[in-house]
């Protein structure tokens, strides 16, 4: 069975930590702050972190 790992993440648009699961180069997440999509660019196994850049779309929010 495999291991889910999390990593540490930093929005660099909001500023928000939060975490992410078994986050992949070039893998697209959204903030769950400011819902902003962001595209992982780099993935740090031996600190557990990740390093995001902004994207172009904004994740629909379906009138919540």
């Amino acid at each position: 069975m495999a291991t889910t790992e999390i990593f540490d993440a930093t929005c660099p648009e909001c500023d928000f930590p939060f975490k992410a699961e078994d986050p992949a180069r070039g893998e697209v997440i959204a903030c769950s702050d400011c819902g902003l999509n962001l595209l992982v660019t780099g993935v740090n196994p031996a600190q557990k972190r990740i390093t995001l850049e902004l994207t172009a779309n904004k994740t629909d929010d379906w009138g919540e």
